[in-house]
């Protein structure tokens, strides 16, 4: 197997970050560190979760599960110094690309303005062969591609518009986890 080449460290000569990933602990499985770091810079990163993780504990009915992962979230955020933590409350283990889905993050991109959007691996797989990835990660991260186009486009979700929300077309980039190899950072 050939080596990877060395990572390309992330510009980070901006002001906001909007995270939109489909569930909760989705942001400490590789970018914590980095959002911890650029808090401490005074960079503002807000959390958007479009589920609230309440499919994924077993043992736990999905109504405690979202209770408790909610409150994990909102825990963990604040310890890398975020403060915004917005849940948008679809359901997990159930996302599916398309319009609705565009739409809802579009009017998160719209609401908060932000330079960068991170958000989850939109891939088959993590490793490039057998580790599949998530269906809602999947979802996620393309509608959330999408979107931030979306966002900047009037004529696209007009109803989103008005009472102080108007189209945003200054994301400069968006950032997703690539596990095709290990320690490969992001895309």
């Amino acid at each position: 197997m050939a080596q990877p080449e060395p990572l390309t460290p992330l510009t980070e000569d901006w002001h906001r970050a909007l995270a939109v990933v489909a569930h909760p602990d989705d942001l400490e499985f590789g970018a914590a560190a980095a959002v911890a770091r650029w808090t401490r810079q005074g960079k503002e990163v807000v959390y958007c979760l479009l589920t609230s993780g309440e499919a994924g504990i077993d043992g736990m009915p999905p109504e405690r599960s979202r209770v408790l992962r909610e409150e994990e979230q909102r825990a963990s955020a604040a310890v890398v110094g975020v403060s915004a933590v917005e849940f948008l409350g679809l359901p997990d283990g159930l996302l599916e690309y398309g319009v609705p889905l565009r739409r809802a993050i579009a009017g998160v991109v719209r609401r908060h303005r932000p330079d960068v959007v991170l958000t989850n691996n939109f891939r088959e797989t993590w490793d490039g062969e057998y580790a599949l990835n998530q269906a809602d990660h999947i979802a996620c991260g393309r509608a959330t591609l999408d979107a931030v186009r979306d966002a900047g486009n009037r004529w696209i979700f007009p109803e989103q518009l008005g009472g102080g929300t108007e189209p945003w077309s200054r994301v400069r980039e968006v950032w997703a986890p690539d596990h095709l190899w290990p320690g490969t950072g992001w895309t």
